[in-house]
């Protein structure tokens, strides 16, 4: 079965996410945030400046009782992209408060390196946040684990590696820049498929 990494949990990285399931890849998302929903996370006071109807997932409609104006507010916005990772059950495919710190492309597969931020309990606060954050997620996983202090506080995160067969940036027009070391061998390709 294909393996793919998704880097953001935004409305790209979510809609991604759901195509490639459909595809039938393992699929797993690192999120550098605590919950789904990219930029609006952080513009809920704002207004979205097109009707509902031009801001929506193709294969899920805004339902009523979430935004029932015609112009959605971000905090609206916000509780559709929940529910849209809820319908389509991609929670359990997330692991919150990573962040990518280099790409590496080796013998036909990315080599994904992160780090976990544990200053804080939760995440996933669209209901996601229960299981560590890196239980469960399939192949391709490997950890360095983390060290802790004798009062029990986390101490700096060792780095984590993620293979995969494909890999998907999804971070944003307007996140934060930060640009990890992408390492393409000699006759490496970026895409090579016809997803």
């Amino acid at each position: 079965m294909p393996t793919t990494v998704i880097i953001g949990a935004g409305i790209s990285g979510l809609q991604c996410a759901s195509a490639f399931l459909r595809l039938g890849h393992t699929v797993t998302i690192l999120e550098r945030e605590e919950d789904v929903g990219g930029v609006w996370l952080r513009y809920t006071a704002f207004n979205v400046q097109v009707p509902r109807e031009f801001f929506r997932f193709p294969d899920f409609a805004c339902p009523p009782e979430l935004e029932p104006e015609e112009y959605p507010t971000g905090r609206s916005l916000l509780r559709y992209i929940i529910a849209y990772a809820h319908k389509n059950q991609l929670y359990r495919h997330i692991i919150f408060r990573a962040t990518v710190t280099r790409l590496h492309r080796l013998s036909g597969q990315w080599q994904c390196f992160f780090d976990l931020r544990t200053d804080r309990g939760g995440g996933g606060g669209g209901g996601g946040g229960g299981a560590p954050p890196v239980a469960g997620r399939g192949a391709g996983l490997a950890s360095g684990g983390f060290g802790s202090s004798a009062d029990g506080f986390a101490m700096t995160p060792q780095q984590h590696r993620i293979t995969a067969d494909y890999l998907v940036v999804a971070t944003g027009l307007h996140s934060a820049p930060y640009m990890p070391l992408i390492d393409v061998r000699p006759g490496g390709r970026f895409w090579d498929s016809d997803t």
